[in-house]
C-alpha cells in the first residue's frame, strides 16, 4: 500500500494496466474511504484526469499512477451518478462518465451460470432507461445499484444452451 491508506496497491494498477485484474471495480472507480471517496480512473493516453461535479466544477485532479491509470481523493459531499471525468492530452480535452462509477451489473451468479452454459436471458441486447424508470423486467436490484441514473447499457453476452 501506498503512504495513505486509500492509495490503490501498486500491484492492483498493474493487474488493471495489463487487463489482469480479477475485479476491476474493486479498484476502478469511486470508494469512500476515510475523508471522502477515493477515485480511481484508467484513462490510457491521457497525461492528466480532473473529477467534475454534475455542473461541471472541479472538485479534484487525480494524479497519474502510470500506464493510464489515475487516483485521488474527492473531500466533502459527493454525487457518485452525476460526476464526470475530465481527460487532457495536451491541448485536448474529453469529458465522459466514469464506467466504473456504479459497480458491475452481473453477479456472482450469471458468472456462474455464463461459465455452465444456462444462463438464460429474457431478452439478450440493449436495456434503454429512462428518467428514474428503468424499462427492463426481472432485474428489481439494477436501480438501486445505479442509483437512478439515465442513461443506456449494453449487455454483451449472448445466451447459451436450451
Amino acid at each position: 500500500m501506498a503512504p495513505e491508506s486509500w492509495r490503490a496497491a501498486d500491484a492492483d494498477i498493474a493487474a488493471i494496466a495489463g487487463a489482469l485484474h480479477a475485479d476491476p471495480f474493486a479498484v476502478l472507480g469511486p470508494h469512500q474511504v476515510a475523508g471522502g471517496h477515493a477515485i480511481r480512473a484508467f484513462v490510457p493516453g491521457a497525461e492528466g484526469v480532473t473529477v467534475l461535479d454534475a455542473n461541471g466544477a472541479r472538485l479534484a485532479d487525480l494524479a497519474p499512477r502510470g500506464a493510464g491509470a489515475f487516483e485521488g481523493l474527492v473531500r466533502g459531499p459527493f454525487d457518485r451518478a452525476g460526476y464526470r471525468l475530465r481527460a487532457r492530452r495536451g491541448a485536448d480535452t474529453w469529458t465522459f462518465r466514469d464506467p466504473y462509477a456504479h459497480g458491475p451489473v452481473l453477479g456472482p451468479m450469471d458468472d456462474y451460470l455464463l461459465v455452465e452454459g444456462t444462463h438464460d436471458f429474457e431478452a439478450p441486447g440493449t436495456a434503454a432507461r429512462r428518467g428514474t424508470g428503468i424499462l427492463e423486467r426481472g432485474d428489481d436490484d439494477f436501480e438501486q445499484r445505479h442509483q437512478r441514473s439515465p442513461g443506456a447499457r449494453t449487455r454483451v453476452y449472448q445466451s447459451v444452451g436450451r
